[in-house]
């Protein structure tokens, strides 16, 4: 009996390795014959991230060298398995459909029965239209007027850049004053608004004067020595919407995640900073947010390493992404605004200029509640 059981085992050793060997030909060959390595990646994924392929049948092990995948939950899985596990498969077929699969599987077992945030960019319902209107009827009849006229766009754009810095002699004389002074009373709640507001007049001034009104703006920003994300963000959105326009949106030639990790650390590490200064509570949030973005392992980073700098490096990596592992980012990033059901203005404004520089649609923060 001894002798008959190790040659079980062994039996069913070898077995396994030539079973296991064999589907890895198998794919190769369907790839081969029907070039469309998408329709076998996309059959893996769904056992994946579904319910398996196990069978429930006293003849599981007897067919289980013939089943698309695995038939069996064993113990000794990696000496006795008959087929390479589905993200070792998904690997031979292309190194970013294993990302797609954590991608999908993340975006499938969200608990909220409501659509991710990238399946609400464009919807115009009665919920955002009525937000949007309360921010406008916020601001005072003479700051709305002077934000259609060129010269009061650009005194309130640079009024928004200076923040509590005191503003240069240029800026505290006449009409230019007291658009200034009205900009710093409204607080920082209509910041995004008024510049909304002040870009939709500013790209339509002439072309030799945008790059005049930018090169002011650096100056500006440049009077603020302790220079924050904030000040940064407001910036690139400008920046973005008002410099010469590109020739050709960056190439989408990064496919994995694995690939820009580090870069997506800093982005949600600064983004977590924002909503939230208590390490205990940012540190929940980053975590939550960059599952199935992040290797395991990837921490928190600290604020004085989130940098305007790094934070500029980072997102210009990023911008490289296929538009397929851009929705899943751009989707997780909101989910971190609104882990705590509220939206600080720090954390809308980042939110802003990611999806500004990653030339992707901004999701609405809420949704509809019809």
């Amino acid at each position: 009996m001894a002798i008959g059981y190790a040659g079980l085992f062994f039996g069913r050793l070898i077995k396994a390795a030539i079973s296991r060997q064999r589907e890895r030909l198998a794919d190769a060959s369907a790839v081969q014959f029907t070039r469309q390595p998408a329709g076998l990646a996309g059959a893996l994924i769904k056992i994946r991230n579904g319910n398996g392929s196990h069978l429930r049948s006293v003849h599981a092990e007897d067919l289980s060298h013939m089943g698309f995948a695995e038939t069996l939950a064993f113990r000794l899985r990696r000496l006795l398995a008959t087929h390479p596990t589905l993200d070792q498969r998904l690997h031979a077929l292309g190194a970013h459909w294993a990302a797609r699969a954590r991608v999908r599987a993340r975006t499938d077992s969200s608990p909220s029965p409501a659509p991710v945030p990238s399946e609400r960019i464009g919807r115009l319902d009665d919920d955002n239209l009525g937000y949007a209107r309360t921010l406008v009827d916020t601001l005072p009849a003479g700051l709305y007027q002077a934000l259609h006229a060129q010269e009061g766009a650009e005194c309130v754009l640079y009024a928004l850049a200076l923040g509590d810095v005191r503003p240069p002699p240029a800026l505290r004389r006449g009409r230019r004053a007291a658009l200034v002074d009205q900009v710093s009373a409204l607080g920082t709640r209509l910041r995004l608004p008024l510049l909304d507001l002040a870009l939709a007049t500013l790209r339509q001034a002439p072309p030799e004067r945008r790059p005049v009104i930018l090169k002011q703006l650096r100056t500006l920003t440049a009077r603020r020595r302790d220079q924050d994300l904030l000040c940064w963000a407001l910036t690139a959105i400008a920046e973005r919407h008002l410099g010469a326009p590109r020739r050709a949106l960056p190439r989408p030639d990064i496919h994995r995640l694995a690939a820009v990790a580090n870069d997506i650390q800093v982005v949600f590490s600064a983004l977590a900073w924002a909503g939230d200064s208590a390490r205990g509570t940012a540190l929940s949030g980053f975590q939550r947010a960059t599952h199935g973005l992040l290797p395991a392992g990837r921490l928190l980073l600290a604020p004085e390493r989130c940098t305007p700098n790094r934070l500029d490096s980072a997102i210009t990596r990023l911008a490289r992404l296929t538009p397929l592992l851009k929705a899943p980012l751009i989707d997780a990033a909101a989910d971190l605004v609104l882990a705590d059901g509220q939206v600080q203005v720090a954390e809308a404004e980042l939110l802003r200029a990611l999806c500004t520089l990653l030339d992707s649609p901004m999701p609405p923060l809420f949704p509809s509640k019809g």
